[in-house]
């Protein structure tokens, strides 16, 4: 790994519709990377819409006032908490084994650090 060049910059970085990278490379933010794994758990190809990019006034600018409609509350049936608890419910027993796959790699970190630990003792020893 010693070997590779380093590159700085963002890890993750949106991809057009056309599969081009943007220049200069902007990081994605969370909610993107987000969207993208939650596109990708249900089966579902996500969009490669391109990124809106912010615009900032000009000091000079002529300020406009915008009128923003109210919020209006959403009308939730009766089953919508029902359905997260019992989303959370599921995601529980689909990821109990978690812990015990985290302990068995680390496990097996453990042992690769001391066997390579032993070999590189090996070597520096007359």
């Amino acid at each position: 790994m010693t070997a590779s060049p380093h590159r700085g910059g963002p890890v993750a970085v949106p991809i057009d519709r056309w599969g081009h990278l943007p220049l200069p490379a902007a990081p994605m933010t969370a909610a993107e990377i987000g969207s993208v794994i939650a596109a990708h758990r249900t089966g579902l190809s996500p969009l490669h819409t391109p990124r809106r990019r912010s615009s900032r006034p000009h000091a000079d600018a002529e300020q406009i006032d915008v009128i923003r409609p109210e919020p209006t509350p959403a009308d939730l049936d009766s089953g919508y908490y029902r359905a997260g608890v019992d989303a959370r419910r599921r995601a529980h027993t689909a990821l109990a084994d978690v812990p015990d796959m985290v302990d068995d790699v680390e496990d097996r970190i453990e042992a690769l650090l001391q066997r390579t630990l032993d070999l590189l003792g090996d070597e520096a020893a007359p």
